[in-house]
């Protein structure tokens, strides 16, 4: 499969909330997500531990999504170790992962940062299925899920924390795909939000100290929403 073929974007902001609509989603209730993420992540300093900044993001960022969607009726569910919330219908599931540099930008197909496991390919088979005409893979797949009990639509709400723009990038994608490397390379529809600035306080006079190419000030940095360019 040749990555992107199949994705539908929604990167306007007036097609961004009928696309969230779906999922009875608005883009205000997720701003908080990318927010938390990148203040764990710029609270931590040079004595933490080089694979903390990563894990302290996304541990805030799952907390976030699933502190808001819980006033709407979904539910927190951990699926063989996989933090996820899900709809009170069932009919969607969320979970949360760091993306890289093509994260948020029309026109590219982003990837997961991190590995991805068995959970992730079933939540990818049950996307897939819908796609499939009926052929002897189709009929698998559908005897896998059975088995398992999963039957909801899984999204990932993906970030970026981009220090060379100021900027993070984030989208609420629907994969279709993993590649050979086991990160997702492939999505079925994204949904494409407005990226979120943020600012080094002037005089600020630690330098930032780099884990895998992302750089962390040890400061409290405000976050503000951008204009679609």
């Amino acid at each position: 499969m040749v990555a992107g073929t199949q994705q539908q974007s929604f990167p306007q902001q007036n097609s961004i909330e009928p696309a969230l609509a779906r999922l009875g989603l608005t883009l205000q209730e997720l701003e908080s997500v990318p927010q938390a993420a990148y203040r764990a992540f710029s609270a931590t300093s040079e004595l933490h531990p080089l694979t903390f900044p990563g894990s302290a993001a996304w541990s805030d960022a799952v907390q976030a999504l699933r502190a808001q969607l819980l006033t709407k009726g979904w539910e927190p569910k951990d699926v063989n170790n996989q933090p996820r919330v899900i709809s009170d219908d069932q009919q969607f599931a969320i979970t949360v992962s760091s993306g890289n540099p093509d994260t948020g930008i029309r026109f590219r197909c982003p990837q997961t940062r991190g590995v991805k496991g068995t959970q992730t390919r079933l939540g990818i088979a049950t996307n897939a299925q819908s796609d499939l005409f009926e052929t002897e893979k189709a009929d698998q797949i559908r005897r896998e899920l059975e088995s398992t009990g999963e039957r909801s639509e899984f999204w990932i709400l993906l970030f970026y924390i981009d220090f060379s723009t100021k900027e993070i990038r984030w989208e609420l994608s629907r994969p279709i795909n993993i590649a050979l490397n086991g990160k997702i390379n492939d999505w079925a529809e994204r949904i494409i939000m407005p990226p979120m600035a943020f600012e080094t306080p002037e005089g600020a006079t630690n330098p930032p100290i780099f884990y895998n190419g992302e750089a962390s000030y040890d400061v409290n940095i405000p976050i503000t929403p951008k204009d679609n360019e």
